[in-house]
C-alpha cells in the first residue's frame, strides 16, 4: 500500500506498464496520464466497471426498435392508400368514374354533348362485348344518336321545393323535373294524350297500344317513389303506369297490365328486357325514353353500377337503338324517339 501527498490509500498494481516504487516507471510509450491521480484511476476503473456501454447498445436497441415500428407503421399507412385508391379505381371503372360517358350529372349538360356520350357508351359499349363497330356502323350510329334526338330535361331548382310541404315528402326534384319534362314534351294537349280513356267505369281495351313514356331506373324503391311522385304532379285521375320491375307483380300479372294499356311505364332494365323479348311490351308506341341519374348510396348510378350497366347495355343494344334507328329513317325528326336524362 502507498500513500499520495493528500494521504489516499492506492495501490501498486501494472494497470498499463510497471509502476516503480516513485510512481513512474516502465517506458515512455507506456505512460498513463490517469496514474498520477488516483481519482483518474477511479475513473478508470468505473469505466471499466459500469454498465454504461451496454446501457447505451440497449437504447440504441430500443431505438432501433421503435424505428422499425415506424417504419413498419409508415409502410402499412402506404399499403392502406394503394388499396384504398385501388377499390375505388375498381369501383369507378377503368380510368375512373368521371371519365365514364354518362356519369355525373349528364343532365345538366347541352343536348350535343349528352347525344356525344351517349355514341360513346354505346359504341365501347359494343366494343367491351366483343363485337365492335365498324367505321361505316360508327357513322350510322352518330346519324341516329343525333343531337335532336335528346331532348335536355327541365331543372328544377331547390329552392323551389317547399320543405314544409306534402309535395316533397316522396319524391324530390328529380322527379319534379321529369314531371315538368313529360308535360313540355308533349305540348298543351299533355292531359289528353297521357289519360286512359274510360267507358262506363271499366277501363278501355286498348290492346297492341304501348306507353307513350318509359322511365329507366334504378331499384324498384326508386321506381315506387317515381311512380307516387309523377302521379302527384301530373294529376291526372285515370292515369295507367306500368311497374316494370321485379317486385310486388309478377311478369304474368305486368303482361296483363300491358295488354289493358297503359301511359307510362316504370321500371328496371332487367325486367323491362324480359317483357320486351316475351312481347308484351312495345317500343313503337314509345315516344320519349328518360334514364334516371339518381345517385344511390355508393355515389353510383343507372349507368355505372356494375350489373345495371350491363343490363343497360344489353337493352340499349338489342332494343332501343334498333327502335330509334327505325324510326330515324323515316326522316321525321319529330316522330323520332327521343332520349331524357333527369
Amino acid at each position: 500500500m502507498a500513500e499520495d501527498l493528500d494521504g489516499n490509500a492506492y495501490v501498486e498494481t501494472d494497470v498499463v506498464g510497471n509502476i516503480g516504487e516513485d510512481g513512474m516507471g516502465g517506458s515512455d510509450d507506456d505512460f498513463d496520464p490517469f496514474l498520477l491521480n488516483p481519482k483518474g484511476v477511479k475513473d478508470v476503473v468505473h469505466r471499466k466497471t459500469s454498465t454504461f456501454e451496454p446501457e447505451s447498445e440497449s437504447k440504441s436497441d430500443q431505438n432501433g426498435v421503435s424505428a422499425k415500428k415506424k417504419t413498419t407503421s409508415a409502410k402499412k399507412r402506404k399499403r392502406l392508400e394503394k388499396m384504398r385508391e385501388k377499390r375505388k379505381q375498381f369501383r369507378r371503372g377503368k380510368g375512373g368514374r368521371e371519365q365514364h360517358p354518362l356519369a355525373g350529372d349528364v343532365q345538366l349538360l347541352s343536348c350535343d354533348e349528352q347525344a356525344k356520350r351517349v355514341r360513346k357508351f354505346y359504341v365501347e359499349g359494343v366494343t367491351r362485348l366483343g363485337t365492335p363497330f365498324s367505321e361505316l356502323e360508327i357513322e350510322e350510329v352518330s346519324k341516329v344518336l343525333r343531337p335532336d334526338t335528346v331532348i335536355k330535361s327541365i331543372i328544377v331548382p331547390q329552392s323551389d321545393v317547399k320543405k314544409s310541404t306534402k309535395d316533397n315528402k316522396g319524391w324530390e326534384v328529380g322527379v319534379r323535373s321529369l314531371a315538368a319534362t313529360i308535360k313540355k314534351f308533349f305540348g298543351k294537349d299533355w292531359n289528353g294524350i297521357l289519360r286512359t280513356p274510360v267507358r262506363k267505369g271499366h277501363v278501355a281495351n286498348l290492346k297492341g297500344s304501348g306507353p307513350h313514356v318509359l322511365v329507366l331506373t334504378l331499384s324498384a324503391n326508386r321506381a315506387t317513389s317515381i311512380i307516387r311522385g309523377l302521379k302527384a304532379k301530373l294529376k291526372i285521375s285515370n292515369l295507367r303506369i306500368a311497374k316494370l320491375f321485379a317486385r310486388h307483380m309478377k311478369p304474368a300479372q305486368q303482361e296483363s297490365f300491358l295488354k289493358e294499356g297503359c301511359s307510362l311505364a316504370v321500371g328496371t332494365p332487367s325486367r323491362v328486357q324480359k317483357l320486351i323479348d316475351l312481347g308484351s311490351l312495345d317500343l313503337k308506341s314509345v315516344s320519349l325514353i328518360c334514364f334516371d341519374m339518381k345517385k344511390d348510396a355508393k355515389k353510383l348510378q343507372i349507368f355505372t353500377l356494375k350489373d345495371m350497366e350491363r343490363d343497360m347495355l344489353k337493352l340499349f343494344h338489342s332494343h332501343i337503338y334498333p327502335s330509334m334507328a327505325e324510326t330515324t329513317m323515316k326522316k321525321a325528326a319529330q316522330k323520332s324517339q327521343k332520349l331524357c336524362f333527369f
